[in-house]
């Protein structure tokens, strides 16, 4: 009994010892992980885009009058920094599919439809198309006579598909027949109906544009001015050109003289970074502002290397307004976009960097002059008769 009593007074000490002895092993756990978890997070902070002191809210402004110069020039003192995300990332270029304006003033009196007797009568072949009494139809009867002219259940149906879904020769004529039927009486194709809506087209009522407008608040007509073709720039070809490096960021002067720069030394070259073949050209700018005459040169300085590439993009017209003339007009754009990327090697850059170009126009040959003169033709009878095209 003496050694059982002993044994039953000793338990309880043993079993707080054992408690003290786990609790100081998890404290010690504890901080080592703390620690562990401390020194992996100061090697992470280098590779944060933000700097650590700044991630968490900024202080209040102290209180009272702040005086702070307008940023009219960002560039003079603004600077940005790109990272690898924004040089690995390629910017799409956005523009609108309309002139970049919105008509809100007709002029009625310019638009409206001149009388029946005034207007100018038809070509005979047309006025002989539009007032056709003819049987609609095709060549059927007379194609039995050829056989390279049959319809056969081959050539009008889906060789991919199964050939149980295949129609017959006389099942898809019937087809195409509802189909032409439905389609005339959509359109209303007899020569009677394409004359009215040809004539219904010129009497628009332009009253209800003119009063919409003249309801708006604070809208005043500054000009009214006709809108038509550029005869002098027409027979150019113009083409959308985006800078993904701007070729005189804080210069000015340069900067003026951007709009007439080009370029040359445009061949081919092997891009390390890409593993292709690219286009890569010398843009020069020219040493001083104004273009030069007809048969005159004009010397050009280097300014930057450029990765060229031509991609496909919307056709639009871009709008060319004068108000000290009273002229507005327009040009069509090229459905080509050109873009001068960076990313060349240093190596390839420093290789083709520095000196100046003497450049002077050449004569066009034959075959440019008559190309500009059938695209200045096409623009003729616009500029003659530009009063029905006033806004």
């Amino acid at each position: 009994a003496g050694r059982l009593r002993r044994a039953r007074m000793t338990t309880p000490a043993k079993s707080e010892s054992r408690s003290r002895r786990e609790g100081h092993a998890k404290r010690v756990l504890g901080e080592q992980a703390a620690a562990d978890a401390r020194r992996r997070f100061r090697s992470k902070i280098p590779h944060f885009v933000c700097n650590m002191p700044l991630r968490n809210r900024l202080p209040e402004p102290l209180p009272g009058p702040k005086l702070a110069q307008l940023p009219t020039d960002l560039q003079s003192f603004v600077e940005f920094n790109p990272t690898s995300l924004d040089t690995d990332y390629k910017w799409k270029h956005h523009c609108e599919r309309t002139l970049g304006v919105s008509v809100d003033l007709v002029d009625l009196e310019a638009h409206r439809p001149q009388p029946k007797e005034k207007r100018p009568q038809l070509h005979p072949d047309d006025d002989r198309i539009l007032n056709w009494r003819g049987k609609q139809g095709g060549g059927g009867g007379r194609a039995k006579e050829h056989v390279w002219l049959l319809n056969t259940s081959f050539t009008s149906n889906d060789l991919t598909q199964q050939v149980h879904k295949f129609k017959s020769g006389s099942q898809v004529m019937k087809e195409e027949h509802e189909r032409i039927v439905q389609i005339n009486n959509a359109l209303g194709t007899d020569a009677e109906t394409l004359t009215e809506n040809a004539e219904k087209s010129f009497d628009v009522p332009f009253d209800k544009l003119v009063e919409a407008a003249a309801r708006r608040k604070g809208l005043t007509a500054e000009w009214v001015m006709p809108v038509l073709p550029d005869a002098r720039l027409w027979a150019n070809d113009f083409v959308h050109v985006d800078f993904e490096v701007d070729p005189a960021p804080s210069n000015p002067r340069k900067r003026a003289r951007v709009a007439g720069g080009m370029l040359v030394n445009a061949k081919p070259v092997y891009n390390e970074k890409q593993q292709t073949n690219v286009t890569k050209g010398s843009f020069i700018l020219p040493m001083e502002e104004g273009s030069a005459g007809e048969h005159e040169e004009q010397v050009f300085e280097w300014e930057r290397q450029y990765q060229v590439e031509t991609k496909d993009a919307d056709k639009n017209y871009v709008l060319l307004v004068d108000p000290d003339a009273g002229t507005a007009s327009y040009v069509e754009h090229s459905s080509k976009k050109v873009e001068f990327r960076s990313g060349l090697a240093a190596a390839v850059v420093k290789k083709e960097s520095g000196g100046t170009f003497t450049v002077k126009r050449c004569e066009l040959t034959d075959e440019q002059v008559l190309e500009r003169n059938d695209r200045n033709r096409d623009v003729d009878h616009f500029v003659d008769d530009g009063a029905d095209d006033d806004l």
